[in-house]
């Protein structure tokens, strides 16, 4: 069975399907924009920590760092109109230890929320958009930070606060406070479970260095020059079948 990252990294984005909504479920007073504060959703799979969400939200953006398995970074801030749909984006991807890429800005049209499998945010933002319809059920234009395609979400409301989130085979189970800011979600089926901590700093999940050992100790690190044909390289010596294999670092 596939991970929830792996999941994440293989689904393609649909092709829209128009909007369907369902009954009315608030008065209009109950849906005023709300900016939610500052936090981090940390999402665990199988008891390990394989990603965490930094979101600074402000009035019309939303800035969210991700950082996958302690190695890629996905650094993206995205303009937000009133209706919570998104109007522009700007990503910036990278691998820890290697050179950052350019940005990748792109329109995101009209009348679509975002949407990345890796960011968590997503989810938060699907639900916000909901809200600010007033309907039961929503199906959502969703539109890729990366390319031209876009999808449908299915978000459908419980109750003032139990929401699903439904889209590229993976049924989110959502809890929000009374303002609809994400409090935290699950994916029974992969074994994950998002938190949202108000104060989870980048010290807790650091990248991994280059040439480091993995951060989840899964094998050691030592310092070792090795010579081939007058050049040095780096190579993974294996210890014995007891223990795991070292990386030996070129200096």
């Amino acid at each position: 069975m596939k991970t929830f990252l792996q999941s994440a990294m293989v689904w393609t984005y649909l092709a829209a399907n128009n909007s369907s909504l369902g009954a009315p479920v608030h008065s209009d007073t109950q849906l005023q924009g709300v900016t939610c504060p500052s936090a981090s959703f940390v999402t665990i799979e199988s008891g390990k920590t394989v990603a965490v969400d930094w979101v600074e939200h402000q009035a019309d953006r939303v800035h969210t760092r991700v950082v996958l398995m302690q190695s890629r970074v996905v650094d993206a801030t995205i303009k937000i109109r009133p209706d919570e749909t998104a109007v522009h984006s700007s990503v910036v991807l990278s691998i820890a230890g290697e050179r950052t890429e350019e940005p990748k800005e792109r329109s995101l049209g009209d009348g679509a929320i975002y949407w990345s499998d890796f960011i968590t945010s997503s989810v938060e933002q699907a639900v916000a958009r909901a809200r600010r319809l007033n309907v039961s059920v929503a199906h959502l234009p969703a539109a890729s930070l990366y390319s031209d395609s876009r999808g449908d979400v299915l978000v459908e409301r419980i109750d003032d606060t139990d929401w699903t989130v439904t889209y590229h085979h993976k049924r989110y189970l959502v809890v929000t406070d009374n303002n609809g800011c994400m409090l935290s979600a699950t994916l029974p089926e992969f074994g994950v479970v998002i938190e949202r901590r108000l104060h989870f700093g980048t010290a807790e999940y650091p990248l991994w260095a280059r040439y480091d050992a993995p951060p989840d100790h899964g094998y050691a690190s030592k310092e070792s020059t090795i010579g081939v044909w007058g050049n040095r390289r780096a190579i993974t010596h294996p210890r014995p079948p007891t223990t795991k294999p070292t990386t030996l670092k070129a200096s």
